[in-house]
């Protein structure tokens, strides 16, 4: 883990490996001299400077109050979103049996922690699909 109140500097040609899956709040990051605005920095958009599965979060600190997640369907598309602010929570989804309700088996949706938002595929054969965010 990168301490919060960290700069991390990455020169041209070096990676920074992420080895972890959760979300690290800096001060700032400087890729190649150049020092990088606030949001959310991982493989996906810095992959020349950044590997792994782990993420850097810029400038702002991540909410840690609890929130709302908003939704739409149109279709068989389930479309979910969460403020701004919530930007590196991670959203958790289950799936159980109408007998089973609500369990302890919660499974990150991968990509959700660079997002606010994320469109879902709607399984008409599983019935009950339950949906969470997680504070990184």
């Amino acid at each position: 883990m990168i301490a919060a109140g960290s700069t991390v500097s990455i020169a041209s040609g070096a990676k920074l490996q992420l080895d972890f899956s959760t979300t690290n709040t800096v001060s700032g990051l400087v890729l190649n001299g150049v020092s990088q605005s606030p949001g959310v920095y991982n493989n996906n958009n810095a992959s020349t400077y950044i590997t792994g599965s782990g993420s850097l979060v810029v400038g702002t600190a991540i909410a840690s109050n609890p929130t709302n997640i908003t939704f739409s369907v149109t279709g068989s598309t389930m479309s979910l979103s969460w403020p701004s602010d919530h930007l590196g929570w991670i959203l958790q989804q289950q799936t159980n049996s109408l007998s089973v309700g609500l369990g302890t088996n919660w499974v990150d949706v991968a990509g959700t922690a660079t997002v606010t938002s994320t469109n879902i595929a709607i399984n008409p054969a599983a019935r009950t699909a339950f949906y969470r965010l997680r504070h990184p």
